[in-house]
């Protein structure tokens, strides 16, 4: 049996990949790809502004919707 909050966390992916316009594969329209990187991007920054100092390269690097082989690092700029 999974743990309950496998459900919540399968939910809010769910629920940004839909947000994004993102299928199962991964991919989007192409008429919808610069909305869907904008959106994405403006999440992921988001994110970082309520992570931990300490935790934000982490977190940058395990975002769940991003493209294949990014390894940036998170943009120092951003702050809490």
């Amino acid at each position: 049996m999974r743990p309950p909050v496998f459900s919540l966390i399968l939910s809010v992916l769910t629920t940004i990949r839909d947000t994004l316009g993102i299928d199962g594969e991964g991919g989007t329209d192409p008429e919808n790809y610069n909305r869907a990187c904008a959106i994405n991007k403006e999440w992921r920054i988001q994110m970082l502004k309520e992570t931990k100092a300490e935790e934000k390269e982490r977190y940058w690097q395990i975002w769940p919707f991003k493209d294949d082989g990014d390894d940036s690092e998170a943009p120092a700029a951003v702050n809490n």
